[in-house]
């Protein structure tokens, strides 16, 4: 069909293409075709060239938005976001509005578990697993059997107790059976406990009646009771095991005794915390406290953790002697130790040459540290020995032994020599501990040649030795070990009384101040 439209020449069908392409204008009064495309494609303009098909790219994101938004549909077609909520929040619906993220307040619990028969216990079979155990039978109590499922058990009777179970004041105990306890009475003033063989005792008043030697009914094993006034009947008979239970007015009753397991652990609490009854049958849990506080008693109030007041604690000392070793704790609540400690001194030298004398043993170093509260091992040396006759002359004293404490020493004096050379001290502070005071040993006194002199020890802090005197003056001195702690022995010969040895050196010390 061919129209006539303002002089031109329009066709109603137009000519040439192929199935699906699509016309386009290349030019005015041009028409051409591009396609045909692909199913889904679309036809996409390229500008002043042909429009062609072409298939969307995928998005892997979604423009707009921030970390952690959510995005949800405000209308049709239409996505925004919504959030960030923060840690644990729940994203909630709103109804036909944004949702919005919520911190839950309380978490939804189970009115039931599903599965499971009647009288089943719930265990945890393995991390996030619950499974049943039992049922049991009736008297049986529910027992751990470590990682594998709990399982029912009847218990066995304690054969010894301290005290019996039921009965009221007044009641006596009796057998019923082997291994069966039951009770008797109470009787009134001035009755008397009668046998009745087999039978239960019974408290019974002496009249002038006519007594019984066996009541009539009942069966083997049975115990009597009061179902009235002067009215008897019979209970029982339980099995084995059983007691005999009063149940007020009611009939007495043979019951099986529930033993109560004792606990391993208590349930409850957290690392750190100690158990206290809160009230009668009642345990709650205090604490934890913090490194260095004291449990305190407030009267029938919980008892609390409290920190000491440093300003109401007093300085407390420690003292170790010679020969003690082994590990130092300071006390709860202390911040810091004042130590002081010297080792032991050297011994004097011996001389057999009467007019020079051998040499005076050295002192020990004095050493005053500021130490950190904790634990430390410690040892307090001895005084060195002095020279004896017998052996070679001249005769040398041995060295005292150091006292240490953590990574600080003071070193024992060194002996006096017999020739007369004196001892020499020393000490370290590998620690590195707070020096607050250094008092360095002293050498003992050499022997002078031709003097007849003794030599004295050295001087220590805590101790000053005998001073240098004859032979003849020696008589009023008594030696045997030197005075104080870590002071160097006196050297002396063979002519000084008493003759055959000279003098020890002084023990060592250890002095500790505990502050608060």
């Amino acid at each position: 069909m061919t129209r006539t439209i303002d002089g031109s020449i329009q066709d109603g069908e137009l000519s040439g293409g192929t199935a699906g392409q699509v016309p386009y204008q290349s030019a005015p009064d041009t028409t051409d075709f591009t396609g045909p495309g692909t199913a889904g494609q679309v036809l996409m303009s390229t500008g002043g060239s042909a429009p062609t098909f072409q298939t969307l790219p995928s998005s892997a994101n979604i423009p707009g938005g921030t970390a952690g938004q959510v995005v949800y549909q405000s209308a049709p077609s239409t996505t925004t976001f919504t959030g960030p909520g923060t840690s644990g929040q729940v994203l909630t619906s709103t109804g036909g509005t944004a949702p919005t993220f919520q911190t839950l307040t309380t978490v939804p619990s189970a009115n039931n578990i599903t599965g499971g028969s009647a009288g089943l216990v719930l265990y945890q079979s393995a991390p996030g697993v619950t499974s049943g155990a039992g049922p049991g039978t009736a008297g049986q109590v529910l027992t751990s059997n470590g990682a594998a499922a709990p399982t029912y058990q009847n218990v066995s009777l304690a054969t010894n107790a301290s005290n019996l179970s039921s009965g009221t004041a007044g009641q006596v105990p009796y057998q019923i059976a082997p291994g069966s306890t039951g009770f008797a009475g109470p009787g009134s003033a001035g009755q008397y406990l009668t046998s009745n063989g087999t039978g239960a005792p019974t408290y019974t008043t002496l009249v002038t009646a006519p007594t019984a030697n066996s009541i009539a009914a009942g069966a083997a094993n049975q115990v009597l009771y009061q179902s009235a006034s002067s009215t008897t009947a019979f209970a029982g008979p339980g099995t084995s095991g059983q007691i005999l239970t009063a149940n007020g007015s009611g009939v007495p009753t043979f019951q099986t005794l529930t033993v109560v397991p004792r606990a391993t652990n208590i349930s409850g609490g957290t690392v750190g915390q100690l158990p206290y009854q809160s009230a009668v049958d009642t345990t709650d849990f205090v604490g934890p406290g913090t490194a260095g506080q004291v449990l305190t008693s407030n009267g029938a109030a919980p008892p609390s953790f409290q920190t000491p007041a440093a300003s109401s604690t007093q300085p407390t000392y420690t003292v170790f002697t010679a020969g003690a070793s082994g590990t130092y704790n300071s006390p709860l609540g202390c911040t810091y130790m004042i130590v002081e400690m010297i080792g032991g001194g050297g011994g004097g030298g011996l001389n057999n040459v009467p007019s020079t004398c051998g040499g005076g043993g050295a002192s020990a170093t004095y050493l005053k540290l500021r130490i950190g509260a904790g634990g430390y091992t410690y040892t307090v040396g001895g005084g060195g020995a002095a020279a004896i006759s017998g052996g070679a002359f001249p005769a040398d004293g041995t060295a005292g032994t150091a006292t240490g404490f953590g990574l600080a020493s003071s070193f024992g004096g060194g002996g006096g020599g017999g020739t007369g050379s004196p001892g020499i001290p020393g000490a370290s502070n590998s620690g590195g501990y707070t020096v607050l005071a250094f008092v360095a040993g002293v050498n003992g006194a050499g022997g002078a040649a031709g003097t007849g002199i003794s030599s004295p020890g050295g001087s220590s802090f805590w101790g000053n030795p005998k001073p240098g005197v004859t032979s003849a003056q020696a008589a009023s001195v008594s030696y045997g070990t030197a005075t104080g702690y870590g002071t160097g022995g006196t050297g002396l010969t063979t002519s000084f009384p008493p003759s055959s040895v000279s003098e020890n050196g002084a023990p060592g010390r250890l002095v500790i101040t505990e502050f608060y």
